[in-house]
């Protein structure tokens, strides 16, 4: 008898190394998907001081005329390639989708903007933008010489909003600290910037991100259903399920909840009021600003479905403090008819060459039919799709 309970014993002691082993591995897969927290950071302190722009986190005015950007800063224009002889009569701010990632320097919508206009549209988007790091590379990006500037919103963006470390939600082995704005109980904007960190502080930031980052949404053990990675493993997959399933079973991606406005976050609020900071300091510098929506391949997949837009509540709220704005989004979906969004977008989820072309026409009609600029010449408009 006493064998027989030892055997039981031994099986079960067996099966749950098992679970445990499959728990390990599947934590393992899921910490580079931003689910389960882990620090990747591998940077020096040395190369993270010498990388940091300390008012916008990145990108570093060093990098400023090298690769693909120009001596302003600006993505490269072939059209128009030296901002000295051509100042820019349009400038575009935001993330990726405003930068025009996975095409080349040619097919960037700036440059095809550049080529309909027939005058230069510099591009200052950078990838993993939030719109708080676009709207601050504008208001310090002074004097600038468009008369119409651009703020590019796309849907995962209202994440960033709350984020003051991208390792957070996305992990690298450089460290991403970022600014952003809160709201002060006079529901008025308030910056809190970058931390200034020591090296001892730096060395600590991955193990106890809390104890400098005050206003981090996406701190592990939080509202947000990030958890750490730790023993007993199966605990820790219990958790993620338990904060993955429900928007499994919605069959949301992971942004749309930021949009209610009673999320915990506030990122709605917070992104709608950055906008509307953004218009009310473009006006007073003498300029056209224009707050661009850029629906990205599920936002254009769920409207087709129920014909709502993930991101209505920041319309919305637009149209409620009279910020301009154009959601590319009917324009995109005219343009395509019944063929599928996906021919748009390259694997890695940005516009291929044909998207970004057709994100610079729906633009530069919007621009003319607003009488905001009077291109030198009329051609390159036809069959271009309608705005919206």
């Amino acid at each position: 008898m006493r064998n027989k309970y030892l055997s039981y014993f031994i099986i079960a002691i067996a099966v749950l190394l098992f679970i445990e082993g499959i728990s390990y591995i599947f934590c393992s897969w899921v910490q580079g998907k931003g689910i389960v927290y882990a620090s990747h950071i591998t940077e020096s302190y040395s190369s993270y001081k010498s990388r940091l722009n300390p008012k916008l986190g990145w990108p570093s005015k060093s990098s400023f005329g090298q690769h693909d950007l120009d001596k302003t800063g600006s993505r490269l224009i072939p059209a128009f390639p030296d901002p000295d002889k051509n100042l820019s009569c349009v400038s575009l701010y935001g993330d990726s989708f405003i930068w025009g990632d996975e095409v080349d320097n040619t097919h960037a919508w700036s440059n095809v903007l550049s080529q309909l206009l027939h005058c230069r549209v510099a591009n200052y988007g950078v990838g993993g933008y939030g719109t708080d790091q676009a709207y601050l590379r504008f208001h310090y990006n002074q004097p600038e010489p468009a008369s119409i500037v651009i703020l590019g919103f796309s849907s995962d963006d209202i994440t960033r909003n709350i984020n003051q470390l991208r390792n957070m939600i996305l992990p690298s082995p450089q460290c991403a600290l970022k600014p952003r704005f809160i709201l002060d109980s006079q529901g008025q904007l308030e910056l809190v910037p970058i931390p200034e960190l020591t090296e001892k502080d730096y060395r600590e930031l991955s193990r106890r991100p809390g104890r400098y980052l005050k206003h981090e949404f996406f701190l592990p053990g939080g509202l947000s259903g990030l958890t750490r990675m730790g023993f007993p493993y199966t605990v820790t997959v219990a958790k993620v399920l338990q904060s993955l399933l429900p928007k499994g079973l919605a069959s949301e991606p992971r942004y749309a909840a930021f949009y209610r406005p009673d999320h915990p976050s506030g990122a709605l609020a917070v992104t709608t009021a950055i906008m509307a900071r953004f218009q009310h300091e473009a006006r007073e510098a003498g300029k056209s600003p224009l707050v661009v929506i850029i629906p990205i391949g599920p936002d254009l997949a769920h409207y087709r479905k129920v014909h709502q837009w993930f991101y209505q509540p920041v319309i919305d709220n637009l149209e409620r403090n009279h910020v301009a704005y154009l959601n590319v989004g009917p324009a995109l979906l005219e343009y395509l008819g019944t063929g599928n969004h996906q021919e748009l977008f390259n694997q890695g989820g940005h516009f291929n060459n044909e998207g970004y072309e057709v994100l610079a026409k729906i633009v530069f009609r919007y621009l003319v039919s607003q009488d905001l600029i009077n291109p030198q010449k009329s051609g390159g408009i036809q069959g271009s799709p309608g705005g919206s």
